[in-house]
């Protein structure tokens, strides 16, 4: 990154972390941001649990000492300022009480002072070849030719053949301590970086949703062509670029193949003897539930930012709406004020004169007939007696069940985690159909909700399932080949 002196200048003045770092009480701030949110694992909290913690910080940088005498209420509410933003005041759940979460450019500000804590060496041989592979997956994805794909492609061949030969004969190249430490500091540097990265995609969802509105506010075209530039173009908030991303960064974290493996080889790390003889971060050793926490937040930010857009958008219509019928009362009353048959000054020069007037078919809400309640039925509940009818059965009424979507949405994507495209027969052989036609048809809503589908009208497939009343019984149904692939 290229800068210059009025860069800096221009960051000193704006930048929230850099503001945060000159701060007159800085290290208070920060170790209790480290001691709130770090420490704990979290990135939102209630007031009075950040009070108590604040107030404890406060007590022991200071040894008892009142230099800080405002309430610890009243500083939460000063970091939060709009001057400040190292904190953001939310309201949750209906509650009276204000939440704080920390904000990306705190989070940056922890991060720098983290790096400032040297290590016993700096490792650069993973480094190195960290670089060097991404270079190769770009050339090989980019611009490398058939054949220098295919040349890399048997290299590695090569190498995974000699690697199992060696590995049957019992010789297996083992990691040195250094080069052990060396990965462990890449893994500890990554593992916190990705946990920090949550915060600042919600942001961005965040502000991605501000750029939407205000383009929505401001627009003075047409209806339809403000629906089809937001929702086509920018496709909304889970469809942009941070969305997909989210989203396929979603499926693969849940993959529960993938979960297992990943928690089995931290597990395992964190047993090895050169680990255990170093400091290292606690918190990175639980990192795998922090990631699912951090994304099962941003999950349902984003199903709250899109359910907000969807309710502005329908202000907006409503807004446009009754301009329309002002509009159209307007020009009633100047037809009626201005009537040509009035003006018997301009038809004394015709003797023959006709106008066809257009005419509006105007519907208007108050023309339309009124709801009518309907008889209330009083119930007399206080003398119920039992049937007597023995042959009753009511059992059925609670067997009454639905079709979890979420399930089937997570079936898709696991699949999907392996391949780029699967086809929906794929997918019920992998996961049977349990309660048959009505699951099957929730697939199809799913499909058109969430993926990019296409037909192949050559193949058909057949799906069958077992009938819920007579379960010995069979039954099926034919539909062409639709086949599945994330949208792109």
């Amino acid at each position: 990154m290229n800068f210059d002196y009025d860069d800096l200048a221009s960051l000193r003045h704006y930048n929230q972390t850099w503001k945060l770092l000159n701060a007159e009480h800085a290290p208070l701030i920060l170790s209790f941001f480290n001691e709130a949110f770090v420490k704990r694992g979290v990135t939102i909290a209630p007031e009075s649990e950040l009070c108590q913690i604040l107030e404890n910080v406060i007590f022991l940088a200071t040894d008892g000492n009142r230099l800080f005498t405002k309430p610890a209420s009243s500083y939460l509410t000063e970091w939060s300022s709009e001057s400040k933003r190292w904190l953001r005041r939310t309201y949750r759940g209906g509650s009276d009480e204000p939440y704080y979460d920390i904000t990306p450019s705190s989070q940056k500000a922890l991060e720098f002072i983290n790096s400032l804590h040297s290590y016993s060496f700096v490792g650069t041989e993973s480094r190195f070849r960290a670089i060097i592979e991404l270079l190769r997956q770009i050339t090989l994805g980019t611009v490398a030719k058939p054949a220098e794909i295919i040349e890399g492609l048997q290299k590695q061949i090569d190498k995974l053949t000699l690697q199992l030969e060696n590995a049957k004969k019992g010789q297996i190249e083992r990691l040195s301590e250094i080069e052990v430490l060396d990965r462990f500091q890449q893994f500890e540097q990554h593992a916190r970086t990705l946990l920090s990265d949550f915060k600042t995609v919600e942001y961005n969802l965040r502000d991605l949703d501000k750029g939407i509105r205000q383009k929505i506010a401001k627009w003075d075209g047409a209806k339809g062509e403000l629906l089809s530039d937001v929702l086509e173009n920018s496709d909304g908030i889970e469809n942009s670029q941070q969305g997909r991303s989210v989203s396929a960064f979603s499926s693969l974290l849940l993959n529960p193949n993938l979960q297992d493996e990943v928690r089995h080889m931290i597990d395992e790390l964190y047993e090895l003897g050169p680990i255990q003889k170093i400091n290292y971060d606690k918190n990175v050793k639980n990192v795998y539930p922090g990631w699912i926490s951090g994304n099962e937040h941003i999950q349902k930010t984003m199903g709250a930012l899109s359910k907000q857009l969807k309710h502005f958008i329908d202000d907006k219509v409503f807004l446009e709406n009754r301009r329309i019928l002002e509009l159209l009362r307007d020009i009633e009353k100047t037809v009626i004020d201005n009537s040509l048959l009035d003006n018997k000054e301009f038809l004394d020069g015709f003797t023959d004169f006709s106008l066809e007037l257009p005419e509006a078919m105007i519907n208007l809400p108050f023309e339309r007939t009124l709801y009518t309640p309907k008889e209330k039925i009083n119930i007399d509940s206080e003398d119920v007696e039992v049937g007597q009818d023995e042959q009753l059965n009511v059992d059925k009424l609670f067997d009454i069940s639905s079709v979890d979507r979420g399930e089937l949405l997570h079936n898709i994507r696991i699949l999907l985690s392996d391949k780029q495209e699967v086809s929906l027969a794929d997918v019920i052989q992998k996961f049977p159909l349990k309660q048959g036609l009505a699951e099957l048809l929730c697939y199809f809503s799913v499909l058109d909700d969430n993926f990019e589908i296409r037909e192949d009208p050559e193949i058909e497939d057949e799906f069958v399932w077992a009938s819920s009343d007579e379960p010995e019984i069979m039954r099926s149904t034919r539909t062409k080949r639709i086949y599945i692939k994330e949208r792109g």
